[in-house]
């Protein structure tokens, strides 16, 4: 990334984006494992760590306890912390004293869909996800494609310029809705629906087929605000 990118992000854009749905940051939780992390848990969007018999630290500050549902009872009957709310496998298991959020893969180490269930309630907004994740890890990569990777500084970075461009450059008002057809395999779509993101811009993603991407714009047309612009990589056909 370029110094003159570093200038552009010394505005912080979190401090244009909504506040966290539960009032605890994600970047102040951490997410207490009753069992095995996998690897690659170091670049999870929420600090994770270990914490079972045999393995077991004191966790300070506001967590949430996620594994198979005997293994956080045993947790929690060791007192070594205090969370705000559980993930287990089943409702039946619901412990006393703790809401209980179910996540069927918890038990098999399937920790997709936990940390996004755990990230979900934290955040407000998909692009505050990666905007505190790029601070916690900007080094780390963001995205691969045929050109190589970019990390999440580079992405974020990237992201804020081109939507200073289409709202100051092009006009695009914030709060509209534009079209976005641009090819899945490179980063330009990551970095414009992030861009696009940051500046409350809905997108519509359109159909790579005419008759129905002409169906979906007659239908963003009838919108209270319309359809401001169609962002493409390509000729239509």
């Amino acid at each position: 990334m370029h110094g003159d990118d570093r200038q552009s992000m010394s505005v912080d854009p979190l401090e244009l984006l909504p506040q966290q749905h539960s009032g605890v940051k994600l970047s102040e939780l951490t997410l207490v494992a009753a069992c095995a992390l996998p690897e690659g848990a170091a670049l999870w969007p929420v600090r994770a760590v270990e914490c079972f018999l045999g393995k077991a630290q004191p966790v300070l500050g506001p967590c949430v306890v996620c594994g198979p549902s005997a293994a956080v009872k045993e947790l929690l009957s060791a007192g070594l912390c205090a969370p705000i709310y559980v993930v287990s496998e089943s409702t039946a298991t619901t412990l006393a004293g703790h809401e209980n959020i179910t996540a069927a893969g918890v038990a098999d180490g399937q920790w997709e869909g936990v940390v996004g269930a755990i990230c979900s309630r934290h955040i407000a907004t998909i692009p505050q996800m990666i905007l505190e994740h790029a601070c916690a890890t900007p080094d780390a990569p963001a995205v691969a494609d045929a050109n190589g990777e970019i990390s999440y500084a580079e992405l974020v970075s990237a992201a804020w310029l081109l939507g200073a461009a289409l709202t100051e450059e092009l006009g695009l008002p914030e709060g509209g809705t534009v079209g976005v057809l641009l090819s899945e395999n490179d980063r330009l779509l990551p970095v414009t629906l992030l861009a696009l993101g940051l500046r409350r811009i809905v997108p519509c993603h359109l159909s790579s087929f005419a008759a129905q991407r002409q169906l979906q714009l007659e239908r963003l047309l009838q919108l209270p605000r319309g359809c401001s612009a169609v962002l493409v990589d390509r000729q239509l056909p």
